[in-house]
């Protein structure tokens, strides 16, 4: 689907991941929830120094992403791309259709490794690594008092967080150290995980 259809496919690197969280299926639950939170909190942190070297495309060479972006970089001059240029899938017929599927799957990669979106999708599971363990759905009457907790949590702290990113939304300056590139980063980190 990622190589052939489009580039935004989320269920390989879902899989991928799914390898990362066999390795905690022993872990304690609370060594399951700090990990998440440790997680959550990663790309706050990572960010740091990529903002200060000035932002998303002059940082991706210091980071991993230069795994899949180099790569990306080369088969897209083989195909007649620029870099971070998006062929015009609307006009531009199966040529650019092929063009995307050239490079498609290297700049997703290297764009979900840049955003750690690793981090991001590990806390995640092991949230529900959590909740699987404890098996909620076999007694929600006796979970009501946990389910109330998170919703008040999630709520009072996802709903506004996820509302002031909304209203950034669109932000070209996202990666970059701006003060609405960091809000955006920590909005996103204090909307999602709720």
């Amino acid at each position: 689907h990622l190589c052939l259809v489009w580039r935004g496919d989320i269920l390989a690197f879902y899989a991928l991941v799914g390898f990362v969280l066999v390795r905690f299926r022993h872990a304690s639950d609370r060594k399951l929830l700090t990990w998440a939170a440790v997680l959550v909190a990663i790309p706050m942190l990572m960010y740091l120094p990529l903002w200060a070297t000035g932002g998303m495309r002059a940082s991706i060479p210091a980071t991993p992403a230069i795994v899949f972006w180099l790569p990306g970089m080369v088969i897209g001059k083989l195909v007649g791309l620029q870099p971070f240029s998006q062929p015009d899938l609307v006009h531009g017929g199966w040529r650019a259709f092929g063009q995307e599927l050239a490079t498609g799957p290297m700049f997703r990669y290297a764009s979900l490794v840049f955003e750690w979106r690793t981090c991001k999708v590990l806390a995640m599971s092991l949230l529900g690594l959590w909740v699987g363990r404890r098996r909620v759905w076999e007694d929600l009457e006796a979970a009501r008092p946990l389910l109330r907790r998170i919703a008040f949590w999630g709520l009072a702290v996802g709903l506004p967080a996820n509302l002031a990113m909304a209203a950034l939304d669109g932000v070209d300056d996202y990666y970059m150290g701006t003060p609405r590139g960091v809000l955006h980063t920590v909005l996103y980190a204090l909307g999602v995980a709720p």
